[in-house]
């Protein structure tokens, strides 16, 4: 089995000892980019192609609607792009931005910041790869709260530096911003690309 996906699976069975492990051997935010975020980037992209293909199927008959998938299409692929790639690089930044230093009188590093979030949006790429294949399964879109566990056990190995007691709301917070950001991109490529 390959390595990386050992390693999403032992992270999604044994979370407390897996973030441990990786804690340890921090991996560098160009390496978990490589590995993780880019092969699933470009499988979601595949799979945004694979279902506007389906829709070009279902009206190849019909010459004016040719013309308009394939701008549906065009623009859905963008969208991916842009939702996610940029997604993860802001979550990233914010995470180890002033904001966080603000709140929680705390400044994580960004090789913190981008392993952390590496994982866990690893996970969201392919809950939302699973949902855009099948779109009938839309009800696994639920287990984006299960990312929320996983921060849950990563936040005491990944970013010691966060007193116990602020746990809780940095977990949410981390979790909000990586399950958030790639929304929010992709709601704002909606909006330029109307105009």
């Amino acid at each position: 089995m390959d390595p990386k996906v050992k390693r999403l699976i032992q992270l999604a069975r044994f979370p407390e000892s897996e973030w441990k492990v990786i804690a340890e051997e921090r991996p560098q935010p160009s390496d978990l980019r490589i590995n993780y975020i880019t092969p699933l980037i470009l499988c979601l992209i595949i799979a945004t192609v694979l279902k506007c293909t389906n829709e070009f199927i279902a009206f190849a008959y019909e010459e004016e609607f040719y013309e308009y998938l394939l701008k549906i299409c065009c623009k859905e692929i963008v969208v991916c792009i842009c939702s996610t790639f940029v997604g993860y690089h802001v979550a990233t930044l914010v995470i180890s931005g002033p904001l966080t230093e603000k709140l929680f009188k705390t400044r994580p590093s960004y090789q913190d910041s981008a392993i952390m979030t590496s994982y866990i949006f690893s996970y969201y790429l392919i809950i939302d790869l699973i949902t855009t294949l099948f779109p009938i399964l839309f009800l696994l879109k639920a287990l984006i709260l299960y990312l929320v566990y996983l921060t849950w056990f990563g936040v005491p190995s990944i970013f010691p530096e966060i007193e116990e007691e602020q746990r809780q709301k940095f977990t949410l917070y981390t979790s909000a911003i990586i399950c958030l950001a790639p929304l929010l991109m992709e709601k704002i490529m909606l909006f330029l690309m109307k105009h």
